[in-house]
């Protein structure tokens, strides 16, 4: 991955931190959440199968939860060795 791709990460964790600040109870939560997406995404995009692959991230409140949701295409060879952890 580039460079580009990995500022991207830091960005999209402000960003959701400030999304979230005025939807949850306390503002650390949503920081706490900026933190998780922030992982998910390096993940992501270390072991996608390309540069040009999609990835993808989804926050949303449902009721009394945040749900966060990241998603990669990964080399088949990942997607084993993540089964077997």
């Amino acid at each position: 991955m580039g460079s580009r791709w990995w500022t991207s990460v830091a960005a999209i964790r402000k960003l959701i931190g400030a999304f979230l600040r005025p939807l949850l109870p306390q503002p650390t939560m949503a920081d706490l959440v900026g933190l998780a997406a922030h992982e998910l995404l390096e993940n992501a995009l270390k072991y996608s199968v390309g540069t040009e692959s999609q990835v993808r991230c989804r926050v949303f409140v449902q009721r009394d939860r945040v749900c966060l949701r990241v998603q990669n295409q990964a080399h088949p060879a990942v997607i084993v060795l993540l089964q077997e952890v």
